[in-house]
């Protein structure tokens, strides 16, 4: 089971609207939404040297608005049942700050290839956890301020 946390300094709602914009995914995301039942597909490069194709056909599972996030992931592969796996990303408010966990189960620990396909999509989180941070910092740091404004007082 891979897990990777992270803290950001907004909302769970601006948090919320970021991370599940598909545009800002590191795969190539057809399909997504946020609603139970959603069907889509992320398709990834392969995994070299395992079976798997690098495409995953998924549904939500589970939405509870701003605080939870999971779905159900059937791994491709080029011979052989495909691996399931389950991800879920949960979100706790604490004062100024949201703290995301996103785990990833099913995988099993035995299976070479499987334990490189987890530590892939933990890898893969932990950038995207980086980036979505990166970008929360830069749109702050925009945000105007009522220092250097004249018509206040």
């Amino acid at each position: 089971m891979g897990t990777v946390r992270q803290s950001f300094l907004v909302l769970p709602q601006r948090l919320w609207d970021v991370m599940f914009d598909p545009d800002m995914w590191s795969v190539n995301t057809q399909g997504f939404a946020p609603s139970v039942g959603r069907r889509f597909v992320i398709k990834d490069p392969p995994v070299l040297s395992t079976r798997f194709t690098g495409c995953f056909q998924c549904v939500v599972t589970d939405v509870q608005l701003c605080q939870r996030l999971e779905f159900a992931a059937q791994a491709l592969t080029w011979s052989g049942p495909p691996t399931a796996l389950i991800a879920t990303f949960e979100f706790v408010e604490l004062p100024g700050e949201t703290h995301c966990t996103f785990t990833v189960c099913g995988v099993d620990s035995h299976d070479p290839a499987e334990r490189l396909l987890d530590h892939i999509i933990t890898e893969s989180i932990y950038w995207g956890f980086h980036y979505i941070n990166r970008r929360l910092e830069r749109q702050r740091c925009r945000q105007p301020s009522v220092f250097g404004l004249r018509h206040l007082s």
